[in-house]
């Protein structure tokens, strides 16, 4: 006898469920290719940027991110989004030790303070903080070249062109001292931090 509409919708219905939910444990299960680093490590070929991404956005999109496969992860703290990346980490279940995070300084924060300290210390551990992490995977300073940043209008206008200060953004005013001396001090400082139990491998 054949099965009235009722149950063969309920069937197709089940089946669909069915299909999706395998779906999902292959996509859980798939993960981007490894590249081998010169030290033995490996780093994610293909990563999931978050750059310009806020708030539930972020979250849902870096959620989703992993469940489809990806394991790399890069933001940055002035992308102001590293606390919806570490919240998107934890609910999707994914042992830490499997997400590779990379996450960047800004060049604000190179060099010593008032006190004498490394800028970059604190930062780290805000950075650590807001991603709910004992470690970062990468950590690079962030735009460490010359010229260009977010305060002067972008490069291709000419160096010659004139300084405009943007509202809101003194703070991520480069160093008055932008030297490669400055560069370097500042990579030493973050190079402490290295294979720490609290800092980044």
């Amino acid at each position: 006898m054949e099965n009235s509409p009722g149950i063969k919708r309920q069937i197709e219905e089940n089946d669909f469920i069915e299909v999706k939910k395998q779906k999902t444990e292959i996509d859980m299960e798939t993960k981007s290719p490894d590249m081998l680093l010169n030290n033995g490590g490996t780093i994610p070929q293909i990563q999931f940027g978050t750059y310009k991404m806020k708030g539930d956005e972020c979250y849902k999109g870096v959620l989703s991110a992993l469940r489809q496969g990806y394991r790399g992860l890069d933001t940055a703290s002035v992308y102001s989004n590293e606390k919806e990346c570490g919240k998107a980490i934890m609910d999707s279940g994914i042992p830490r030790e499997q997400i590779y995070i990379q996450t960047k300084l800004w060049r604000s924060f190179t060099g010593k303070g008032k006190n004498g300290k490394p800028l970059c210390d604190a930062e780290l551990r805000k950075s650590l903080r807001n991603l709910g992490t004992s470690y970062i995977d990468l950590w690079l300073m962030h735009w460490p070249g010359p010229g260009r940043h977010l305060n002067y209008p972008p490069v291709r206008m000419g160096m010659s062109r004139p300084k405009q200060l943007i509202p809101g953004n003194e703070d991520k005013m480069v160093p008055l001292d932008w030297k490669l001396e400055l560069r370097l001090e500042t990579y030493g400082h973050m190079c402490k931090h290295v294979a720490r139990k609290m800092g980044f491998k």
